[in-house]
């Protein structure tokens, strides 16, 4: 992983799970620690240095990296996780997509063919990993462990495939998935299938704003959703799952996403306004003046923000008044 999805060890919260509670139902508390836990899988490469720290400050422990050896033709998946335990649970959550690792882009565009029952990129991600995975689902299992599958991004899509797979081969039930600005991840059979095994009722898939990761692939090539949507409008906070599109909600859809987008880029040109970014420099430029509201909107520090259950993140001038 990479400085353009870490940051600093001081700015991860130390009250960041002070409201998780290891159970099913949708909640708040745990969307904001299952976030938190999200953003800390992408600093695999800083286990015992950053995440170790960290997951104490939390009240957690770290019990492990999920890494691929980098060995075979697995290696290209580059699959990243940390396993945490604590709180009568263990957390498992995946890394996203690092903009600058190659391996990463060739998971998400490896699609594979249309009838395919799971995309195939996500699929072979988690199947590099799954030894390592199992471990720790089963001994969870039989120490009576509550257990959270979580990610961001591409570690969202991967959380999901990893419930199901567990449900099928280990007959390991999840308490929870929490997947934030997840792409879809298979198609019609896995979500009838995923639906069948008891997870879509405890799958949380959170979309921030304009994200159009979460619309991608598109439904016309035959991927669909799976979960519960949880979602809210850009720089504002998440509250409760979504019902009003039905039980099995496929949305958001990746045109009128895109044309909301450029509608969005147009009117923040003309107003002189944009949501300021966290970051300092010239990172913090890019993304606040030069990256589409598209891709803002699914940046993990605006999922963040969405979880924390405060005022909303008002645009910023882009010059200051005279």
């Amino acid at each position: 992983m990479s400085f353009l999805v870490e940051i600093p060890e001081s700015a991860y919260l130390p009250d960041a799970f002070d409201a998780f509670t290891p159970d099913a139902e949708f909640s708040l508390g745990n969307a904001r620690a299952m976030m938190w836990v999200s953003q800390l899988a992408y600093e695999a490469r800083h286990a015992r240095g950053k995440i170790a720290p960290v997951l104490q400050r939390w009240s957690l422990a770290f019990a492990g990296i999920l890494a691929n050896g980098g060995r075979g033709p697995l290696s290209l998946a580059s699959t990243r996780g940390i396993v945490a335990r604590g709180r009568g649970a263990i957390v498992i959550a995946f890394a996203g997509t690092d903009p600058v690792a190659l391996p990463n882009w060739v998971t998400n565009f490896n699609i594979g063919s249309r009838p395919r029952l799971v995309h195939r990129g996500f699929e072979m991600a988690v199947e590099a990993v799954w030894r390592g995975l199992a471990d720790a689902l089963r001994e969870a299992a039989r120490d009576r462990q509550a257990v959270f599958l979580t990610g961001h991004s591409l570690g969202g899509a991967l959380a999901i495939v990893a419930a199901d797979r567990a449900v099928r081969e280990l007959g390991t039930m999840p308490t929870a998935v929490y997947a934030f600005g997840s792409p879809r991840v298979a198609g019609p059979d896995f979500a009838l299938a995923y639906r069948a095994h008891g997870l879509h009722e405890r799958t949380f898939r959170l979309v921030h704003g304009l994200d159009m990761i979460a619309a991608m692939p598109p439904s016309r090539l035959g991927f669909r959703h799976v979960g519960r949507i949880v979602r809210c409008p850009r720089g504002q906070c998440f509250s409760h799952p979504d019902e009003r599109h039905g039980d099995a909600c496929d949305e958001p859809q990746l045109m009128p996403t895109l044309v909301r987008g450029y509608r969005q880029r147009a009117r923040d040109m003309l107003r002189g306004e944009r949501l300021p970014s966290s970051r300092r420099g010239l990172l913090g430029w890019y993304q606040t003046f030069v990256l589409p509201p598209t891709i803002v909107d699914h940046l993990p520090e605006r999922y963040r923000h969405a979880c924390e259950g405060t005022p909303v993140l008002r645009p910023r001038p882009d010059r200051p008044s005279a």
